[in-house]
């Protein structure tokens, strides 16, 4: 019932790759030069590689020629023969360095193909004092090291850690030190890492472990905005006095400060809950320090217009009256007195593109955060239904007009609202969600997603033309899968600073042409302005992130529980038309090549729950390409952003699915039970706002709203409703919620609606502040991906 047959799924994938980048002439894979190995190294001064060369369909039987860049500064390729080169890297090294070895083919001189190496000095530890930790509280810290090739091995060499701590487990260029102290004193040790050539290095460390304790509760008192506010942090044990300070790398809420002896204070500025570590310092010789977190909810001494104010970017997929898929990219600034101005976006549908449009509008905003953009100095007015959270920051939105256009869409504050040069720069992870037209040897048009990963190189002066290179990604398009395709391009600035044009071109897939509209220093929203046709087929939005953790090391890349809202459609066997195919996800690893799942997913209307954990295994190259042996329920490709994700950069990957009609797409988040041990009702406590994600077809149902869980087992809230037959406005929501008999430790739950009409959802908790839930109401064959929260 579920799947098209897995053997023609691998056999699709055989022509897809042999067909390459064109039906006609010679394949470019036909003369490939393979070099083994083939993904970029690390090894040690006055090491040396070998490398091997092998020319595909060489009829002379020539070989390749050997390059070396930079040619004489970093090492030497000596000997060399037509198939084979050994790298010797310099002697010594101060700092890393990267080489790139070319091998050229004789025969076709054309053709080339390059490895990238990097040449690492011994491994130091840099980490020169520990943090003191108290017997009140857990202790945590992180010991680190530079150079040296990995993986590595960390262990005490002499002394011991305080009672209560111990050395973590790690291959990686860090090792953690954690647990809860039982006895005060000073622990002195040697600390030891060790590279994989055997070189080591060690250092003498001393942790303090006091009585010193803080006193506060959290959270913390709440105040108002625009209302003066006050708070005295308290301590005991250690010597007194205390001094107080924000931890590094912590904000306090806008407009309060912190004095030295801990009075919170000032005039709130922003609506919001927000999450900080405040650390107190006693006058031992040496001191004792301590850091607590601490929560602080600010409500809004007033709603209305004024809490949409600043620079927004957004995003909207959807279809038109006839089906056909249409997306829709750009920003604008809001004064907070209900008018829009410097609006900038991109429309593009199957039928027809209207690019760089510029904008005037206007927007209401009511007491419940609700509300309605219209940009309406562009044809047609298009209006758009729009909720935004309490801080004013994130929304969600759908379209809310006669122009027979319905879908979803999300809205962000931003805090970079200028693409220049060096805007993008660095490595990143894209993804991208659309559809595509018909187009040589595909004979139906349908939905396409897209996963993969880039490093971006600036241009050397400002307006200049910047290169995506060393790139990576994985395609599911109309009856085709591409696995691993190289990718590259370039982007540049343009004459309307609002955005920039970035040109991506995988192999074996159609080049593509983007607006980027920058949201942050890390993320851009994307959109496709091709003109669709045969030769430029695909209609595409998504978003790029910055990729921390490359180059990765196999298999510690992926650690800890991520939970995905996964959206898609399938193509029944000996059917026409796409239905949508929507699940949520939790995914469980530790770094060891292994991970699980829990999956309830619901395929038109026929919900399947996978029951106990999925297991499976998974490799990862140094792009952070995450491959898996598991191919039910949707065969899943992952490109890591943060391999080591926070509180504060939660994403963890990408996934795209890599079923043969049946492409499935989502972002994988890093789960938190927040100050909690456990997860229950009260871990999701508050009002969170309500939104539909990318709409899988033209029949599924639209929604934004503000949502109120109780804490308890309460739902209720107010929501707009866009169909393929009419617009609702302020439908009353009312129901329940529950956690399911493992919610406690894996954050599932269900969801019951009694109003505006009967509605049943399974959910994950991703955080305190978000959930993701599919629709499983018995009867509705088409059920949609609802993200309640930022």
């Amino acid at each position: 019932m579920k799947r098209a047959n897995v053997a023609l799924m691998y056999g699709l994938l055989i022509v897809g790759i042999l067909l390459n980048s064109s039906c006609s002439g010679t394949p470019a894979l036909y003369r490939a030069i393979q070099l083994t190995p083939s993904n970029p190294q690390t090894i040690g001064q006055g090491k040396t590689l070998n490398i091997a060369a092998q020319v595909s369909n060489d009829t002379a039987n020539a070989g390749v020629t050997w390059t070396l860049s930079p040619a004489t500064e970093f090492g030497t390729l000596n000997p060399t023969t037509t198939t084979s080169a050994t790298y010797n890297a310099p002697a010594t090294v101060a700092s890393a360095i990267t080489v790139t070895v070319v091998a050229t083919s004789i025969t076709y001189p054309t053709m080339f193909s390059s490895l990238s190496i990097t040449v690492e000095p011994p491994p130091s530890i840099t980490t020169t004092t520990l943090p003191s930790g108290s017997i009140t509280g857990a202790y945590s810290a992180t010991v680190s090291e530079s150079g040296g090739v990995p993986p590595f091995t960390w262990s005490i060499l002499s002394g011991s850690l305080p009672a209560g701590l111990s050395l973590g487990s790690s291959n990686t260029s860090s090792v953690p030190i954690s647990g809860t102290p039982t006895a005060q004193g000073s622990s002195t040790f040697t600390i030891q890492v060790k590279d994989s050539t055997g070189t080591t290095a060690s250092a003498s460390l001393t942790i303090k472990i006091s009585n010193l304790a803080i006193t506060t509760a959290s959270p913390l008192p709440g105040g108002t905005v625009n209302v003066a506010y006050s708070e005295q942090f308290a301590a005991s044990g250690g010597t007194a006095p205390y001094s107080w300070a924000v931890t590094t790398g912590s904000t306090l809420p806008a407009g309060l400060t912190l004095t030295n002896s801990g009075l919170l204070s000032g005039t709130p500025t922003a609506a919001g809950t927000s999450f900080f570590s405040i650390t107190v310092t006693d006058s031992e010789d040496p001191a004792a320090s301590l850091s607590g977190s601490f929560s602080l909810t600010i409500s809004g001494s007033s709603s209305g217009n004024g809490l949409l104010k600043g620079n927004y970017a957004f995003e909207f997929s959807g279809f038109d009256s006839n089906g056909n898929f249409t997306v829709t990219t750009g920003s604008f600034a809001a004064d907070g007195d209900g008018t829009i101005t410097s609006g900038v976006e991109d429309f593009n549908a199957i039928n027809g593109s209207h690019k760089n449009r510029t904008f005037t509008g206007t927007y209401t905003l009511g007491s419940d955060n609700r509300g309605q953009l219209v940009f309406g100095s562009l044809t047609g007015s298009p209006t758009y239904a729009f909720a935004i959270d309490s801080t004013g920051v994130h929304g969600r939105l759908i379209e809310f007009d006669t122009s027979g256009i319905r879908g979803s869409g999300e809205l962000i504050q931003q805090t970079v609202s200028t693409c220049s040069s060096s805007t993008i720069s660095g490595e990143y992870v894209i993804g991208l969600t659309g559809y595509a037209g018909t187009f040589a040897g595909v004979s139906t048009a349908g939905p396409v997603a897209a996963a993969g990963r880039f490093t971006a190189t600036p241009p050397t002066t400002q307006g200049g033309q910047g290169s995506l290179g060393t790139g990576e990604m994985d395609a599911n398009t109309p009856g085709l899968v591409r696995f691993s395709a190289s990718l590259s391009g370039t982007f540049q600035t343009t004459t309307n600073n609002s955005f920039c044009t970035a040109t991506i071109i995988p192999q074996s897939l159609f080049s593509m042409t983007f607006n980027v509209y920058p949201v942050s220093a890390t993320e851009s929203f994307l959109v496709e302005t091709d003109t669709v046709s045969s030769s430029a087929p695909y209609l595409t939005a998504g978003k790029i992130i910055q990729q921390t953790g490359y180059p990765f090391q196999s298999p510690a890349a992926l650690t800890g529980t991520s939970v995905a809202g996964v959206t898609g459609q399938f193509l029944p066997s000996g059917g026409t038309t796409y239905l949508p195919d929507v699940y949520v996800v939790s995914m469980t690893s530790s770094g060891n090549g292994n991970f699980t799942m829990l999956v309830t997913e619901n395929q038109a209307g026929s919900v399947e729950n996978y029951g106990n954990q999925i297991a499976a295994t998974y490799t990862i190259d140094s792009f952070g390409r995450l491959t898996t042996d598991l191919v039910v329920p949707f065969a899943p490709f992952f490109y890591i952003i943060h391999a080591n994700p926070t509180s504060t950069a939660p994403l963890q990957a990408v996934m795209v699915g890599a079923l043969t009609n049946n492409p499935t797409f989502g972002y994988f988040e890093l789960q938190s039970m927040g100050t909690g041990t456990s997860f229950s009702a009260a871990t999701v406590k508050g009002t969170l706002v309500q939104g539909t994600s990318v709409p899988t077809t033209s029949a599924v149902p639209d929604l934004s709203g503000v949502i109120t869980l109780d804490g308890v087992s309460k739902v209720s809230g107010t929501q707009d409703q866009s169909t393929s037959s009419a617009n609702t406005a302020g439908q009353t929501v009312t129901g329940t919620y529950a956690l399911t008999s493992t919610g406690s430790t894996d954050g599932s739950g269900t969801y019951t609606l009694t109003s505006p009409a009967a509605f049943d959802g399974a959910f994950f908790i991703v955080s305190p502040t978000k959930i993701v839930m599919i629709s499983t109401t018995p009867g509705n064959s088409n059920p949609v991906l609802i993200i309640l929260g930022n």
